[in-house]
């Protein structure tokens, strides 16, 4: 109680009581959220008010430079990047035309299947490995971009083709000299909407050493661009790698190796010491030499030495290395969370893992792949790529002008079942169950419906013209491989014979 409080409470004591009373009641207050106080536990606690776009921006470039640098030595992080990019990706997300006409979708399916290969005739890439390499400098350095090219050099296919570039080309320097009202943002343009207009790139990687001072940039219309990066702030315009949580913890874990390695170096090395009380002279234990500090000795194999009286040898004997093992899971257990995914993914070590470990394991980084697929890849990349080859195929004459906006219907690489024994009768009772359809149980293992059924359709033929059976067709023989019944095989005989 300060002075105050006791005078007043000297001349009043009702109202000092209610001052005193209210003065307990602050700290409380303060206290309703342990993460707002301000005591010893908070005092090196430095929290910014940034929004979305100050805060990527103070950040984007030191990130994604040192991402890179551990992308490129760590073994762990490359294995990150690696992880994501194979689930989310895999050998491709692929389209099939949905019009609701069978003879367009045929035609629309036809020339993407003819162009594919050619998409990128630069690096030779199909527009498969296109998706990959933007995932992955996506991952890496928090975003990417597709530029959509309306041309390509190889003949009768449709004119686009794709490149992808690295964050480093959008023109930062631009922006930032510009007044915070200006419709131009972190190298990109907006209309008086909000919607993007087009993006400022630099004619060359201005990164590239060969390039230097080269800062010439172009203004491309932004349906020519497809923007890849995760937003998880409303507003955000640019992206952050996804090591940036992890990137202390791979640098530290890489320091704390290379500290245990010389430790192993040292504790490798033989040495001895000789105590002699009588003073320096007397034989030496091995071969000797001479140094300006005094006798160097060295032990040989085989040797016999003999000690002078007086004289003793010790060997070094380093310390131990601290819980080695021990804190490096603990460390690869934690980037392994912030990257979003599975310890046993980032190392390979399932020496503590079975089904049911495995099994949780999955479905979470299922989700989180998922998420990653349908709500950054497919929106972000997949479907402006899609939209930009009909708009070029109508333009090119190759496709009816009725093929505008046609959608497509994408398939994400299938996930990898844990026990496929399991797992396959798991999803056969779901279907018997009416819980989910058969086509979009053909969708989960990323195949299309109509394209399988046109598959099992054809090779059934091919069975029925060569008069074979086979014990795994369902038609003939059942799941438990008993023969159907004869009049159910006779049917069949029918139908493949068109009767």
């Amino acid at each position: 109680m300060n002075v105050l409080d006791r005078t007043i409470a000297f001349f009043a004591p009702q109202a000092g009581l209610r001052r005193a009373a209210a003065r307990a009641q602050i700290p409380m207050i303060a206290r309703a959220y342990d993460a707002a106080g301000r005591n010893n536990r908070t005092s090196r606690w430095r929290a910014a008010a940034r929004g979305p776009v100050l805060e990527v921006q103070a950040a984007r470039a030191m990130v994604r430079d040192r991402a890179r640098d551990v992308v490129r030595n760590n073994a762990w992080g490359r294995r990150a990047i690696a992880i994501l990019v194979a689930n989310q990706i895999g050998t491709g997300i692929r389209p099939r035309a949905n019009t609701g006409n069978p003879e367009l979708n045929k035609a629309i399916n036809a020339l993407w299947e003819a162009w594919t290969p050619m998409a990128s005739p630069s690096t030779g890439l199909d527009v498969y490995g296109i998706q990959a390499l933007a995932a992955r400098a996506r991952a890496e350095s928090g975003e990417s971009l597709v530029k959509l090219i309306p041309t390509n050099p190889c003949a009768g296919t449709v004119p686009l083709q794709l490149q992808v570039l690295e964050t480093d080309w959008l023109v930062e320097d631009h922006s930032s000299a510009v007044m915070p009202a200006s419709p131009i943002r972190e190298g990109i343009k907006f209309k008086e909407d909000g919607t993007r207009e087009s993006y400022l790139l630099y004619k060359f990687n201005p990164n590239d050493y060969w390039q230097a001072g080269r800062n010439d940039w172009l203004e491309i219309p932004a349906d020519q661009i497809a923007h890849l990066y995760r937003i998880e702030r409303p507003g955000q315009l640019r992206g952050v790698s996804d090591l940036a949580t992890t990137m202390m913890r791979l640098h530290d874990l890489d320091d704390y190796h290379d500290a245990a390695l010389m430790m192993a170096k040292v504790q490798a090395v033989l040495g001895v010491f000789v105590t002699q009380t009588g003073g320096p002279s007397g034989s030496p234990l091995g071969q000797a030499s001479s140094d300006d500090i005094g006798r160097l000795e060295e032990l040989t194999p085989g040797m016999v030495g003999y000690l002078r009286p007086g004289e003793d040898v010790k060997f070094l004997a380093p310390q131990a290395s601290g819980p080695f093992d021990a804190y490096t899971k603990a460390a690869l257990r934690a980037i392994a969370m912030g990257v979003g995914i599975t310890y046993h993914q980032l190392t390979g070590d399932l020496s503590e893992a079975n089904y049911s470990s495995l099994r949780a394991g999955n479905i979470e980084f299922r989700h989180g792949i998922e998420q990653d697929q349908w709500l950054m890849h497919i929106p972000q990349m997949c479907q402006p790529i899609w939209c930009a080859f009909i708009r070029q195929a109508i333009l090119a004459g190759l496709l009816p002008p009725i093929a505008e906006n046609a959608p497509a219907l994408w398939a994400p690489p299938r996930a990898e079942l844990v026990d496929p024994s399991r797992d396959t009768n798991a999803i056969i009772a779901q279907i018997r169950a009416g819980l989910i359809t058969q086509a979009q149980a053909i969708a989960m293992m990323g195949w299309d419906p109509r394209t399988q059924l046109d598959e099992i359709q054809a090779f059934n033929k091919l069975l029925d013209d060569a008069g074979i059976i086979l014990d795994t067709d369902p038609r003939r023989i059942s799941g438990t491989g008993i023969p159907n019944d004869p009049a159910q095989l006779a049917k069949v005989e029918l139908a493949a014979k068109g009767n």
